[in-house]
């Protein structure tokens, strides 16, 4: 999505990347990083469109409040707008959950759960714990940050494809299928856990 979104900052690591000065083993001033790619490293400001900030000011995230006032809510709007024009022909439990939630909670939720959900993964990887990792990280609870980060990916596959500033979106009909068919999966795949 970062790719679809800022092709610029993933170009940039691509050509770094390429130089026959970049050393693998030593750490790239433009990696990619989740803290400034992905999740703000500035904390909002309530006049986001204040004239006097410099462009260098504004935060590129994927899930900055740039990017939730640009592409995210409005995309959230197009799919809640094309939704009841569209026959589902099994129950769907993420598209009801959808439904119920506006942009502003769609988007802060989004953020929210892709923070923690960082934050879970990356200690079982960092080894923070000072305790005994398989009491905490249970087979149940690794299968409900599993089950949570799908979700949220999902939901915001889903809401890209109508967001109207990515290159190369899907129709939105074909989103739709691929979105529900990922649902279809991940139910089976808990049914094969819960057995």
């Amino acid at each position: 999505m970062l790719a679809r979104l800022d092709p610029f900052r993933v170009l940039i690591v691509y050509k770094v990347q390429s130089s026959a000065n970049y050393d693998v083993t030593k750490r790239s001033n433009v990696a990619l990083q989740w803290s400034g790619d992905i999740l703000a490293t500035t904390k909002p400001r309530n006049d986001i469109w204040n004239p006097e900030v410099k462009t260098s000011e504004y935060d590129r995230a994927l899930l900055s409040n740039y990017f939730g006032e640009l592409f995210w809510k409005p995309g959230f709007l197009n799919v809640i707008d094309f939704l009841p024009s569209y026959t589902i022909s099994k129950p769907s439990d993420w598209k009801d959950e959808l439904e119920v939630k506006d942009e502003m909670q769609f988007f802060e939720m989004a953020k929210t759960e892709a923070g923690k959900l960082f934050s879970a993964f990356s200690k079982g990887v960092h080894y923070e714990f000072l305790v005994n990792t398989d009491s905490v990280y249970d087979a149940t609870t690794v299968q409900d940050f599993v089950l949570r980060m799908l979700k949220t990916i999902s939901d915001l596959g889903l809401v890209s494809h109508f967001g109207g500033l990515m290159s190369s979106s899907l129709p939105k009909e074909g989103a739709l299928d691929l979105y529900l068919e990922v649902e279809e999966m991940v139910r089976a795949w808990r049914r094969t856990m819960d057995s």
